[in-house]
C-alpha cells in the first residue's frame, strides 16, 4: 500500500503521472492558442500557461461556491478579467 501522498507503483507511477502532464501541457498549449487565433485575441504566447492556471482556479472557484450563487453575469465577469489581464 503506498504512503501518504504517493502514487501507487511509486518512480514508475510518478514517473508516469509526469509524462501524462507533459503531454496535456504540450497539447494545451498549441489548442488555447488556436483558439485565441480563431477568436482574434491578441494574447501572447507566454502568456498562455498563466491563463490557463487562471482559468483552472476559476473553474475551482465556480465549482466549489455555494449553490444558486453562480450566474451567467459572475462567470462573464471572471473571464473578462482573466482575458483582459492578460491582454497586457
Amino acid at each position: 500500500m503506498p504512503e501518504d501522498g504517493e502514487l501507487p507503483g511509486g518512480q514508475a507511477g510518478r514517473d508516469g503521472a509526469e509524462q501524462h502532464v507533459a503531454r496535456l501541457h504540450d497539447t494545451a498549449l498549441p489548442v488555447t492558442a488556436g483558439h485565441h487565433d480563431q477568436l482574434g485575441l491578441a494574447i501572447p504566447r507566454e502568456r498562455i500557461p498563466a491563463m490557463i492556471a487562471l482559468y483552472g482556479g476559476a473553474l475551482f472557484t465556480l465549482v466549489s461556491a455555494p449553490p444558486g450563487s453562480v450566474n451567467r453575469e459572475a462567470v462573464r465577469s471572471m473571464v473578462e478579467v482573466i482575458v483582459y489581464g492578460c491582454a497586457g
